[in-house]
């Protein structure tokens, strides 16, 4: 994992994982989220160790499963009441399993995550996960 130094000016951020490839399609929809935004949002990139590489066995034991999940909650949560995040766009290149356990690191103290899904040149944004007061709504993203 590659922790950026977050600019405390930003209030988004995107985090890439990837574990089943590499993805290029990721760093391409990074690049558009950056024009977008006319600004470059810090990233925090998340890939398998060395020793696994990429592929379905990147989080090969149900336990390191739930480590990876823990890490991100912990991440996600940090963003918010650390750095004052308050937008996340997710970027995920993994195995359904592995994003079952990503989504399971996603609760109501965090900011608001904007999930890319994969399209024909690039990502593009498909659900808004956010809390609005008294409850997490999904919703599609705009």
């Amino acid at each position: 994992m590659d922790e950026p130094k977050i600019d405390p000016e930003q209030s988004e951020i995107i985090i890439s994982v990837k574990l089943t490839a590499p993805a290029a399609m990721i760093d391409a929809t990074i690049e558009h989220i950056n024009q977008q935004a006319q600004d470059k949002l810090a990233v925090i990139n998340i890939y398998p160790s060395e020793s696994y590489g990429y592929g379905n066995g990147a989080i090969a034991h149900p336990l390191e499963s739930e480590k990876l999940a823990n890490e991100l909650k912990k991440i996600f949560t940090d963003l918010k009441e650390v750095h004052c995040i308050e937008k996340v766009h997710l970027l995920v290149c993994a195995s359904n399993a592995a994003c079952v356990y990503i989504g399971q690191a996603v609760d109501r103290f965090q900011p608001e995550f904007i999930v890319y899904d994969y399209a024909t040149k690039m990502m593009e944004p498909k659900l808004r996960i956010y809390n609005d007061g008294n409850t997490t709504v999904i919703e599609c993203a705009p």
